[in-house]
């Protein structure tokens, strides 16, 4: 699990839903309920709850107002981010937008301002906590949405700390200060933001473009850019001034509210495990996927697996991955069975064991013992195939859909962990035989099957012990 850290400027997404009413006495204007009133986190904190739903450890590090201070502390608990924020007065930054039969009809700022001094202090204790923690993190984002908080010479000191122990910074400024920013891994960009770096309007052919963006990389001497250009073609140029584009998928657009913070949670998500290539391909395919929802929204790891595969799930520990894919399965009302055994040397019972429990539900999951529990269990000669060999011939089974090896010497953590609604045992036990009757009480029904193939894998030993 990726453990980033986000510095960034902390903005209320505030959202009204309105009920047109009727037109107005007092000015051509419509008169409207509101209906439904809502909150998220907005600015730098969504990168954060962003990078939060993706499994991420997350830490932000930000600015917020006395007044509005419980209430972020409760949204940051909610969405599971370690919060390490300033208190500033007059730090109060709040977008409300008005939501009227599904549009945005209106939106309105609130004014923020913080003293210089105020701020020269909190940025002392920032820099104070980053650079003493920084070690700890894989990747940094620095989020710019205001103009006053986070201010080049900030950045420029915890960026070159970040170059000289090799930890990735990616930067995604909304302002022209970004030409005075220095060692930055990846600058993320819009295309509107790229367009505003530049000294001189420009075409919007991509010769021009291309052109343009070799001058502004080599001026800005950062590792890469990415810019997002919507509908159009993402660009990526690396440190060679080698440039990549990549295709966005077409679909219906209902907000792209916040679809860039979504395409950079993904590309730090997964920076240190995929190259850059692969990384921006996830992030495009998660922006194709979120500004297919309403508001300022967010996608998870199960969310982009079904158009992408598990390949998502990479920072994840194998079981760990796994327990997250069944209680999304389970949420989605598909009948979990689970069986557990040594499957060593697989014959005919142990497949007509399989296929009958597969039948019970929609998705089969295997408990497999380990060598170390085997050996526990069976003694220092079994198993007699290694648990590599074993998951692989079981993986070749069509009925078998996930499998979770085991050391100890029963599967009664499994089964609290999995809590399936099927637990089929083979018809020689009864409730009264079985190891994990403890836990059996995570179980919805537990049914044993009946095999008309008697053999058992020390039949099968025996017979060949004879044999030689």
């Amino acid at each position: 699990m990726p453990k980033i850290l986000v510095i960034g400027d902390t903005i209320l997404d505030r959202y009204l839903h309105l009920l047109p009413i009727k037109i107005s006495n007092e000015a051509p204007v419509i008169i409207q309920q509101i209906i439904n009133e809502h909150v998220n986190l907005g600015g730098g904190a969504n990168i954060a709850r962003n990078l939060a739903a993706l499994d991420n450890e997350v830490t932000y590090c930000g600015l917020v107002s006395k007044e509005t201070e419980s209430l972020f502390t409760r949204l940051f608990a909610e969405q599971k981010i370690h919060a390490k924020v300033y208190v500033a007065d007059g730090c109060i930054s709040v977008k409300t937008r008005m939501i009227s039969n599904g549009q945005q009809t209106g939106r309105f700022d609130s004014s923020t301002h913080v003293d210089e001094v105020t701020i020269l202090k909190i940025q002392k204790k920032l820099k104070k906590y980053v650079l003493e923690n920084l070690s700890k993190y894989d990747c940094v984002v620095i989020s710019k949405y205001l103009d006053f908080f986070l201010t080049t010479k900030f950045i420029n000191t915890i960026s070159l700390h970040a170059k000289r122990i090799n930890i990735p910074v990616i930067l995604d400024n909304r302002f022209k200060d970004t030409v005075q920013v220095k060692n930055i891994s990846i600058l993320k960009l819009n295309y509107f933001e790229f367009k505003n770096l530049l000294t001189h309007p420009i075409q919007d052919t991509e010769t021009l473009i291309f052109k343009e963006l070799k001058l502004l990389r080599s001026k800005l001497r950062f590792d890469n850019i990415i810019i997002t250009r919507a509908s159009e073609p993402t660009i990526w140029i690396n440190h060679q001034n080698e440039i990549q584009t990549f295709g966005v998928q077409s679909c219906q657009v209902v907000d792209a509210t916040g679809a860039g913070d979504t395409f950079l949670s993904v590309l730090a998500t997964y920076l240190k495990k995929f190259d850059l290539a692969q990384c921006v391909q996830l992030a495009n395919t998660a922006c194709s996927l979120v500004i297919q929802k309403p508001g300022t929204s967010m996608i998870d790891l199960h969310e982009l697996s079904e158009v992408v595969g598990d390949l998502v799930f990479h920072n994840l520990k194998d079981d760990e991955w796994i327990f997250k894919k069944i209680a999304n399965l389970k949420n989605k009302n598909k009948k979990i069975v689970f069986v557990n055994g040594v499957f060593d040397l697989l014959h005919s019972g142990h497949v007509e064991l399989l296929t009958k429990a597969k039948a019970l539900g929609d998705v089969l999951v295997i408990g497999i013992n380990s060598d170390k529990s085997v050996k526990k269990i069976k003694g220092e000669t079994r198993p007699i195939t290694e648990l590599a060999d074993r998951m692989q011939v079981l993986s070749a089974i069509k009925y078998v859909d996930y499998l979770i090896p085991f050391d100890e010497t029963d599967a009664s953590q499994l089964l609290e962990k999995i809590q399936p609604d099927v637990y089929a045992k083979g018809a020689d036990y009864t409730l009264a035989s079985i190891v994990e009757k403890a836990a059996l009480k995570y179980c919805k029904e537990v049914v044993f099957i009946k095999t008309s193939d008697r053999k058992t894998t020390s039949k099968i030993i025996d017979f060949i012990k004879k044999l030689s």
